[in-house]
């Protein structure tokens, strides 16, 4: 048999893969249609190498069960979770700001203090759900829903600043508990 890549778009059935979000240590994720209800999700598929490991897809599953359970509105919602040609996967709403890293250092303190307000409100609901401590969070594993909270864009030195239509607040989502 050959080995499969994490480079190679896997087949799951009720989804379409659109193209790829990033690596982490332990998975890649997909950007993916869920086809049964027409919506962009993320798909979390863990790479092939540790997918051999019969203990650690146990774990995966059941990490990805228990991140479902949690309701908060600072963690991302998992939509699915099951294991399609020996792949472990797990469907999760997909936030279109992605993540707060490319941010960091890019806003105001009182903007970098509530996204940290967040955060931690999230990883304590967590914890209390779990009974220990969640799986260690990056900066890539907490995104934003909503408006970016830069705004996208700076203004030069000595430019006056455009005036700025009201917009929603941005807020900070994690993925708890999730593998990253």
């Amino acid at each position: 048999m050959e080995a499969r890549s994490r480079r190679t778009p896997p087949a799951i059935p009720g989804y379409r893969i659109e193209r790829p979000l990033g690596d982490g240590g332990m998975a890649t994720a997909w950007l993916a249609v869920q086809l049964s209800l027409g919506r962009e999700v993320a798909l979390k598929v863990l790479d092939p190498l540790l997918a051999a490991d019969a203990e650690f897809v146990e774990r995966f599953v059941r990490e990805a069960r228990l991140l479902a359970s949690l309701r908060h509105r600072h963690i991302v919602a998992i939509h699915d979770v099951g294991v399609a040609d020996g792949l472990p996967y797990l469907a999760m709403e997909f936030l279109h700001h992605g993540s707060i890293l490319p941010l960091c250092g890019h806003c105001d303190a009182a903007t970098a203090l509530r996204c940290v307000r967040e955060i931690a409100d999230a990883l304590g609901h967590a914890h209390a759900a779990r009974r220990h401590g969640p799986q260690p969070l990056g900066p890539a594993g907490a995104v934003v829903r909503g408006a970016a909270l830069a705004g996208g864009h700076r203004t030069p030195a000595g430019a006056a600043a455009p005036r700025a239509r009201p917009r929603p607040k941005p807020t900070v989502v994690t993925q708890a508990a999730a593998w990253r």
